[in-house]
């Protein structure tokens, strides 16, 4: 089962998506800012097993991210 927190945040980091697009930061720019929140969060976790599985899901890279955002793409 997921923590909440991954319910949750598709919602948080697209706000901060458009907050930094009205913001003028780059999508790169953004997405590692939600990185940063997402490991701060991670190490919140008690578990060590899960904060491990949390910490290795938030260090994925801006490219490998928009790789897997033109595949999903593909796949509509």
């Amino acid at each position: 089962m997921l923590h909440p927190l991954f319910r949750v945040f598709p919602t948080i980091a697209m706000g901060a998506m458009v907050t930094a697009v009205l913001g003028g930061c780059t999508s790169e720019q953004a997405y590692s800012g939600g990185q940063a929140w997402q490991r701060n969060e991670c190490n919140r976790l008690p578990d060590s097993m899960e904060r491990t599985r949390c910490l290795e899901r938030a260090n994925t890279s801006y490219d490998d991210y928009q790789k897997e955002v033109e595949a999903a793409k593909a796949r509509k």
